[in-house]
């Protein structure tokens, strides 16, 4: 239950993706940016070998350094690993192969020529030049890939943990008044502004524990629990290890509603770390393991 001046609202259950993503679209401005435009277009991005998938819309950042994304708009319900990891794997083998990069550049240029208005904001942002030549040159750089779910439970993470591009998976939940239907409240976390609100967070709560800070008591403690270990049980020790290092704001939940910051902090340095080669990539769902590679990495820093 979300109460907001005395107006009650509970959480809605959309009754299939489409009609979740209707309100992804329609505050996609303020989920993403003022400087950016969510592009709800659905362009076939398929391979030489005709592997492929379509993507539930594309977001370019219109602020320097500019940049481009694929958006996957999920529900939570879905089977994790049989349709969403599926569906990402997918996503990035098309985008790979010529044919799904001029697809992208082809309904961009469209959709930017189609609207005035768009054509005008674009048009500013990208000081003279010209719009085609501009889109081949930022689709020619690999793309972030963002996934918007209406829960961020941990099987998505881990999932989303397994395709190195995914920056971020923003949870975006929508509230229905209890009294009229009307739904019309939002609770998400933001992909673009997180570390501007980290620093109001700072400045009113103490300093937040940079997520690197992590990387040395996971290593620590999974040497200590003999090479792996489940992640709750691996999440405890490391907040022994740092309890005295910790701040309030690492203490508070995060505006999800789902994740204590300090924990979230440590799940993604996690990621980080694997993708490093420091932890095993391969472990069986739910458990953490370092490698080799990880322990060399922990016995240098403790010589």
């Amino acid at each position: 239950m979300l109460l907001v001046d005395g107006v009650r609202f509970r959480q809605w259950k959309a009754s299939s993706e489409d009609e979740y993503e209707s309100y992804v679209v329609a505050n996609a401005k303020v989920v993403f940016g003022e400087d950016s435009h969510y592009f709800a277009v659905k362009p076939k991005l398929k391979s030489f070998g005709g592997v492929g998938s379509i993507p539930d819309g594309l977001v370019v950042f219109f602020n320097k350094p500019y940049r481009w994304a694929i958006v996957e708009v999920e529900l939570s319900s879905h089977p994790v690993f049989e349709h969403i990891l599926a569906q990402l794997n997918k996503f990035m083998v098309g985008y790979k192969g010529p044919e799904g990069k001029r697809a992208i550049v082809k309904v961009l240029d469209e959709e930017i020529n189609r609207d005035p208005m768009l054509r005008v904001f674009v048009e500013e942002r990208i000081g003279g030049k010209e719009i085609h030549r501009f889109l081949s040159d930022l689709v020619d750089k690999a793309p972030e890939v963002v996934v918007v779910v209406d829960d961020k439970t941990p099987d998505i993470v881990e999932a989303c943990e397994r395709i190195p591009e995914v920056k971020r998976v923003v949870e975006f939940r929508v509230f229905e008044r209890v009294d009229a239907g009307i739904k019309n409240a939002f609770l998400f976390d933001s992909p673009i502004e997180a570390p501007a609100v980290q620093r109001q967070l700072s400045a009113r709560h103490g300093p937040i524990t940079a997520q690197g800070e992590y990387a040395y008591p996971i290593l620590e403690s999974l040497v200590e629990m003999g090479g792996g270990g489940k992640a709750g049980d691996v999440l405890k020790l490391v907040h022994e290890k740092m309890k005295e290092r910790l701040t309030p704001a690492d203490h508070e939940t995060l505006p999800s509603g789902q994740d204590i910051r300090w924990k979230n902090h440590a799940m993604w340095e996690r990621m980080n770390l694997k993708r490093k080669g420091y932890l095993k990539s391969d472990s069986p769902r739910g458990v953490w393991e370092i490698t080799e590679t990880g322990r060399r990495l922990l016995a240098e820093k403790q010589v």
